[in-house]
């Protein structure tokens, strides 16, 4: 009765899930759309060069309201859940970890000593990702609340190297998981070296089959040959 109460969760997940991925693209589109606006190209004819502009919505008091929703919504709250569901998953793997210790204490178990390892590589690798997260966001998100309560363009020099540093850390945070999974977890190393063998292998068999059929191409057709 479990599993087939189970198996009907994750056919509703599944037939759901397209909805879920278009009302998030929706949600993304509607809250971003107004920052289409708030900087214009205009031509500078002493220049001779196209500038960017002060948009007309900067100085709107909605703007500036608008801009704080997005970043609470998409930077603040995302890594408060982010957080909050993070620990409850490490208080779990704590418990869980130490019922198998436990169990395990009485015998020589390499399984269970090899299970406890994998747990321990877990943890630590949901808080690297955890802060990981909040230190390359934050910051962000900060920033950008910051520099839109300004005028346009009024702000300081350290305040334009402070935003480009911030911007630069938003960036590494793209990449950064990677790197995290490979130092952190044997099994995601051994799964990309079975990839990279394998493609190796495919990429090896279809250089000797190009070579195979380039010879074949050469050899002269019967009754060619001379005599």
């Amino acid at each position: 009765m479990q599993c087939v109460i189970i198996k009907t969760i994750q056919q509703k997940g599944c037939k759901s899930a397209p909805k879920k991925v278009a009302l998030a693209y929706i949600t993304s589109l509607l809250m971003y759309i107004p920052h289409s606006f708030y900087e214009l190209p205009e031509y500078n004819y002493d220049r001779e060069i196209w500038v960017v502009v002060e948009g007309s919505i900067w100085n709107i008091v909605l703007w500036k309201i608008w801009t704080l929703i997005v970043q609470i919504f998409h930077r603040i709250l995302s890594s408060v859940i982010l957080v909050y569901l993070n620990i409850k998953i490490l208080f779990a793997m704590i418990e869980y970890s130490k019922r198998r210790e436990s169990v395990c204490s009485s015998s020589s178990n390499k399984n269970g000593k090899k299970g406890s390892h994998r747990e321990r590589q877990i943890i630590y690798l949901l808080l690297a990702l955890t802060f990981s997260f909040l230190v390359t966001n934050i910051p962000s998100a900060l920033m950008k609340i910051f520099t839109n309560v300004h005028r346009y363009c009024e702000i300081s020099f350290n305040e334009e190297v402070a935003r480009a540093v911030v911007n630069c850390i938003e960036m590494f945070g793209y990449s950064i998981d990677f790197f995290l999974y490979f130092f952190m977890n044997s099994d995601y190393r051994l799964g990309l070296k079975s990839i990279l063998n394998c493609t190796k292998s495919i990429l090896e068999t279809r250089r000797v089959t190009t070579v195979i059929d380039k010879d074949s191409e050469n050899l002269p057709a019967n009754g060619d040959t001379k005599s």
